[in-house]
């Protein structure tokens, strides 16, 4: 199983962005703007940040694998 990153950060930036959202402006995620910037850049989530990240997307976990 591959976790795609690049799409994984590619929607996270494109939803933020089309609801207006600056990185320090997500109410109620519980990630850090840091996290979400690095994340946004490609690295890697740990899983219980890329669970909270798929929830706030409303995008199924299974969404990022391959």
């Amino acid at each position: 199983m591959i976790f795609n990153n690049k799409k994984f950060a590619k929607d996270l930036k494109s939803i933020r962005q089309d609801l207006g959202v600056g990185l320090r402006g997500i109410k109620g995620l519980d990630v850090s703007h840091s996290t979400i910037s690095r994340l946004e850049n490609g690295k890697l989530p740990d899983i219980i940040t890329y669970a909270k990240i798929c929830k706030w997307m409303e995008q199924p976990l299974e969404t990022y694998f391959k």
